[in-house]
Order: C-alpha cells, then structure tokens, then sequence
C-alpha cells in the first residue's frame, strides 16, 4: 500500500513540474520568468474583465404572466365523462384573464 501510494505521489510532483516547465521555461533571470509567463499565459476576456452581462426584468409582464399561470392551475378542468364543458360565459369574472 505505501508503494503504490509513493509511486503514484512521484508521479504526480513529475507530472506537474514537467506542466511549470513547459509553461515558464527555465528562466535564469526574473525578467526572463516574467517574460515566459506574460508570453505563454493568456487570459480570457472573462479573467481580463471584459465581460459584462446585464440582466433586466420586465416587471409587468413577469407579473401578468404569473397571474395566468395561477388562473389556469386554479381553473378546474374539464372532465369528458361530465359531458360540460366550461366556457367563458359560466365562467365567474375574477377568472376571466384580462390582456
């Protein structure tokens, strides 16, 4: 068990000093490194800051639509078996959806 969890850890340092190295090079100044990382790294517009993303609400449809929602869950369906159907003339007027 301690061998193959020192094995997989060997693997792992290896695995990631070979990604550093072939992101940064082996820079032998700080300018150099920095170079290396400006040159090699890029970031995206999101990391840039250059996204923007605005999100508005149409309150009165959002509220209207609502409200049609809740009419229809509130009306009760009709049935075949009843043999009526219900219309909008025996329908009460607080049900009537208004546009």
């Amino acid at each position: 068990m301690q061998k193959n969890l020192t094995t997989r850890s060997v693997i792992i340092v290896v695995t990631i000093l070979l990604c550093v190295y072939g992101i940064i090079g082996f820079p032998t100044s700080k300018t150099e490194l920095i170079d290396h990382v400006k040159s090699n790294i890029r970031l995206g517009l999101d990391l840039k800051g250059g996204s923007r993303l605005v999100m508005e609400v149409q309150v009165q449809d959002a509220v209207k639509g609502d409200a049609q929602q809740t009419l229809e869950r509130l009306q009760p369906s009709s049935s075949p078996s009843s043999g009526t159907a219900r219309t909008s003339a025996n329908r009460s007027p607080w049900m009537t959806p208004t546009r």
